[in-house]
């Protein structure tokens, strides 16, 4: 079954940035750093 996101926007791709609260950039830049690149590629 789709999400609600899927279904509202189907070009949006959902990231999750591991050990991370708020701050994603400061609180694990390196799994932020690792989510933006895994996008790129695609």
């Amino acid at each position: 079954m789709e999400s609600v996101y899927e279904l509202r926007a189907p070009q949006v791709q959902m990231a999750e940035v591991s050990a991370s609260d708020h701050h994603f950039t400061l609180d694990n830049p390196r799994g932020f750093v690792n989510v933006v690149q895994k996008f790129l590629r695609t």
